[in-house]
This record gives structure tokens, sequence and C-alpha cells, in this order.
């Protein structure tokens, strides 16, 4: 360093307003898009079900390395693609399983379904659209096996 002391000029510090905004991400964090596949069963006849992972949302890919659920964790629920009527007991939703299980002829038919994935401490929602295809029982007959002679 060069110079002396009495070289240096002394300044005097001016005030100014510093404003700190402090916000949680969660209130703005989109939920990550998710495919449900659409499901198919017959009355009186076989089941699907349906498994589909965790959603996530930007706050919880972004920092990944502090894991998931950094907003809480997701809740689930479906309604009728109006949003405003219930799905009939022909679907259940468990957790992160659908499970259709016709046994009415009145259900056949093709139903839109919405799924919601809901950060209720946050208002965030978000969902998905599939369909569920309930076709008629067809019986079959097969013929049975001629039977084998004992000698």
């Amino acid at each position: 360093m060069t110079g002396t002391l009495d070289s240096y000029t002394t300044k005097t510090a001016t005030s100014n307003t510093v404003t700190v905004v402090i916000s949680d991400p969660c209130f703005n964090t989109v939920i990550d898009a998710m495919t449900i596949n659409n499901m198919a069963a017959s009355v009186l006849g076989t089941s699907d079900t349906e498994s589909f992972t965790a959603f996530t949302d930007t706050v919880a890919t972004a920092s990944s390395a502090f894991g998931a659920d950094n907003c809480g964790v997701a809740t689930y629920r479906i309604t009728m693609s109006d949003g405003t009527s219930a799905v009939p007991a022909y679907l259940t939703l468990s957790g992160k399983t659908l499970t259709l299980t016709p046994t009415l002829t009145s259900q056949i038919g093709t139903h839109d379904i919405k799924l919601h994935v809901d950060l209720t401490p946050f208002s965030r929602t978000h969902t998905e659209d599939f369909q569920v295809v309930i076709s008629e029982c067809v019986p079959t007959i097969t013929a049975p096996t001629a039977p084998t002679a004992i000698v």
C-alpha cells in the first residue's frame, strides 16, 4: 500500500432505506402435471386398479436436496368432470390408488373424471382428467375339452 494516512479522504455514510421482503415460495408453487391412465372394466366382470406416484411441485423440484413435501403433503380427491358432483361408488380412491369396480348396468358408459391434487395450506390445486369406461359384461362359452379315457 502506498501513500500516507493523511492522503485518504474521509467519507460520511448516508442513510438509505432498505425494504426486505420475505416470501414463502409455496404460495406460488405449481404442482407438476402427470398423466393418469384411463381405466376400463365391465359390469359384473373385471375390476381395474390404477396407482400413481406422488405429485411434486416446483418448490420440491427446485430444492430436491432437502427432500420432498417442502410445501406439505399433497392430498388427493376425485370428482366427476363437472367438478360439482361426487364420483359414484364404482370408483374409489385410497391413498394414491384408484379402483374401478362397477356392479350395475346403469353404470355402463364413458365417464369423465378429475383427480384433484391439493396443497391445502397454500391454496394450491392441480387437476388431471381421465376417463372411466364401463362396458357390458359379455359372457363367453368355451367348449369343454374331451375327457381322457382311462384304460
